[in-house]
């Protein structure tokens, strides 16, 4: 694959959360970039059979990207939480009574 410097402008809200994303990755925030405009191009249809073909709606890669990051963040966050509550391995019933009972703890307090 050749590689060509190329300068690319990238609003600060979307450069700064995929420069922390790549930094948590352990990768360079460029190399980030790259894999979303690829992922990006892989929605696009191919026009060379029928030009007249309407383009796909794509959300932008790169917030598709740092969205799905912040999601599988707080999945971790969850099942962290979950381990250390001891709900990893509860049924639903059991699930439900905890978050039923936080509920009514929290409402207690509200009105304190």
């Amino acid at each position: 694959m050749v590689i060509t410097d190329n300068n690319l402008r990238v609003p600060d809200e979307l450069w700064d959360p995929a420069a922390k994303i790549a930094e948590r990755q352990g990768r360079k925030a460029n190399d980030l970039a790259a894999d979303a405009l690829a992922r990006g191009s892989q929605c696009r249809p191919d026009r060379s059979q029928n030009p007249q073909l309407e383009p796909p709606i794509c959300p932008p890669p790169t917030k598709t990207h740092i969205a799905h990051e912040k999601l599988e963040e707080l999945s971790r966050y969850g099942r962290e939480r979950a381990k250390e509550l001891g709900l990893d391995k509860s049924t639903e019933e059991q699930g439900m009574a905890f978050v039923e009972r936080l509920i009514g703890e929290d409402r207690i307090e509200r009105r304190r």
